[in-house]
């Protein structure tokens, strides 16, 4: 039996080393010669690496300059990657960086791009069951899932349970197949997702008006009764009207697809404020701590309960001020669909109540 061959580290730690300063480069410039032994080893681990950084770019910055590359284009630059299962390892590996980093899958393009291994859907479910992916940099850590689902059982303590985070609702079979349209609205390009859905930049057709666009999982959409209490709870958002909170424009439903519109904050959010740059200083932390308690109390006063408090629904305004965003609309259907889930709950365990843990009637 040939033992393994070993990956050049020398070429890695310095295509890492490249990613780290900002300055990616060719992969092709770190690659040992062609005849060295190591070289098809380095080629595909180097790749991982890109896809890694690649993502975690594509996340923090969705029009950037260095977004995902299709795999089929590192395969055309380098012939040697369209060994079969050199092409399984690629495609395990991008949908583990695109999960961790928050970003849509779509199952169809493998099929499209690599029928002779993927043949259907089906066979990419297969295969990331079957994959070993793994974080191949020494450096990149995949951010956070923003959003989680936290199963309780029933028969123990909730409060020495709520910690128990299984994943989100699987989005590789939902969300494969959104319309460029949805209601009155055209997709420009994805923000960011999470376990509820996608977030889009999206234009309204009669006034151009640019706008967030929270397209829900067709999973939640999983009653007429919960569909009608969204539909209330969007009006009664809609008519909170303050500096401190993002508005929301409409709460509707195309198809199998419930949507919410709000205002588009240019900006980021507080979470990745925070990791690009530090614990907030005292003063600004209260400043933005009053900020985020003026929204909520005005939002309360209407009757509204926010239910999903956390950093990453919290966006900076250009000039530093805080709105708070996102008001867990989307949880109507969510708690809808978790009724045949004895003792589940839908959120963000990190940052929610007691009560909401426990499962207790908000207010």
């Amino acid at each position: 039996m040939n033992a393994p061959v070993e990956i050049n580290e020398q070429a890695r730690r310095q295509f890492e080393l490249s990613w780290q300063r900002g300055e990616p480069a060719n992969i092709a410039e770190f690659l040992p010669v062609a005849s060295d032994a190591s070289y098809a080893a380095t080629l595909e681990e180097l790749v991982h690496i890109d896809i890694e950084f690649r993502g975690s770019q594509q996340q923090k910055r969705p029009g950037g300059a260095h977004l995902l590359l299709p795999l089929t284009q590192y395969i055309e630059q380098f012939p040697q990657l369209s060994d079969p299962a050199i092409i399984r390892r690629l495609i395990g590996q991008e949908i583990h960086v695109r999960r961790a980093c928050n970003l849509a899958i779509e199952q169809q393009q493998y099929v499209r791009d690599f029928g002779q291994v993927v043949a259907q859907t089906a066979d990419v479910d297969a295969l990331l069951v079957d994959t070993k992916a793994a974080f191949r940099s020494t450096v990149f850590k995949g951010p956070d899932t923003h959003e989680a689902q936290t199963f309780i059982p029933a028969t123990t303590d909730p409060m020495k349970t709520a910690m128990t985070v299984l994943p989100g609702i699987d989005r590789t079979t939902t969300m494969t197949s959104v319309p460029e349209q949805i209601g009155n609205y055209r997709l420009r390009r994805q923000l960011g997702a999470g376990g509820m859905g996608c977030v889009y930049e999206a234009e309204e057709l009669g006034s151009g008006q640019r706008v967030a666009l929270k397209v829900i999982l067709p999973d939640l959409g999983t009653s007429e009764e919960a569909m009608d209490r969204f539909r209330q709870e969007g009006q009664l958002a809609s008519g909170i009207s303050h500096p401190n909170c993002v508005f929301v424009l409409e709460a509707d439903q195309q198809g199998e697809y419930p949507y919410i519109a709000m205002e588009l904050v240019k900006g980021t959010d507080l979470d990745e404020h925070v990791r690009e740059n530090g614990p907030l200083e005292i003063l600004d932390a209260l400043r933005k701590t009053i900020d985020l308690i003026e929204g909520l109390e005005e939002a309360h006063r209407l009757g509204v309960i926010h239910r999903d408090v956390k950093p990453s629904n919290c966006f900076l305004t250009q000039d530093g001020r805080v709105k708070i965003g996102d008001f867990g609309l989307s949880r109507t259907l969510a708690e809808d669909a978790q009724l045949t889930m004895t003792g589940s709950f839908i959120g963000t365990p990190l940052f929610a109540s007691p009560e909401q843990i426990r499962a207790e009637e908000l207010d």
